[in-house]
């Protein structure tokens, strides 16, 4: 509480000091935080007319706020905070299962995301998730187009960073870029061929 460290004289200067803030500059960007400081001014001034005022002005020029969301409703910070960890907790259980290859599982639960959880604000995190089970399903074409529409459109700057490095890397690559998904000769061949160099075991067959 930004007010409880003010004597009664600090209050009424600072209760002051924003009236006249607002009243010379009516659309300044710090409107919304003066009205809340004014607010609890005046609900520790026992000035109960003056805090409701406040109040109906937050909430009816600032209604989307945080602010206004946790004046209509105290327990919207504590709400917020288990929703948060419900959808982070969600997040790393649909990662373990791309970790572990069970890919059917981690992409399912990345497309429900946005449907589980509204807003989603992991939704590019799930969205460049979505790409690298592309990626792991050797679908190179498909991978290549998910990374180029986050870069496109992402505006979650730390994924898009990471999506423009997986691009450029790939671009870097002195492997062959093939798109087995759409060569199942060249990929069961592969298969066999890492099968037998990871267990000494079978005869592969020739990879071209």
């Amino acid at each position: 509480d930004v007010s409880s460290g003010l004597s009664p004289i600090g209050k009424e200067e600072a209760q002051t000091m924003f009236e006249t803030l607002n009243a010379r500059f009516p659309k300044h960007k710090l409107l919304l935080e003066s009205y809340y400081y004014l607010y609890l001014i005046a609900q520790k001034r026992g000035q109960a007319a003056m805090a409701q005022e406040y109040k109906n002005k937050i909430l009816a020029e600032f209604p989307e706020s945080v602010i206004a969301k946790v004046l209509r409703d105290p327990n919207f910070v504590n709400e917020s905070k288990q929703k948060e960890q419900e959808i982070n907790t969600y997040y790393e259980s649909t990662y373990r299962d791309f970790v572990n290859n069970q890919l059917d599982s981690a992409w399912l639960k990345a497309k429900l995301s946005d449907s589980r959880f509204k807003p989603n604000p992991l939704a590019s995190k799930f969205e460049l998730l979505l790409a690298l089970i592309l990626a792991k399903q050797n679908r190179l074409e498909d991978y290549v187009q998910a990374l180029n529409r986050i870069v496109n459109k992402s505006t979650d700057m730390e994924v898009k960073k990471t999506a423009g490095d997986l691009l450029t890397a790939l671009n870097k690559s002195s492997l062959p870029q093939i798109d087995l998904s759409k060569d199942s000769l060249r990929r069961d061949s592969l298969n066999a061929l890492y099968r037998y160099e990871a267990t000494g075991s079978g005869k592969p067959d020739s990879a071209t």
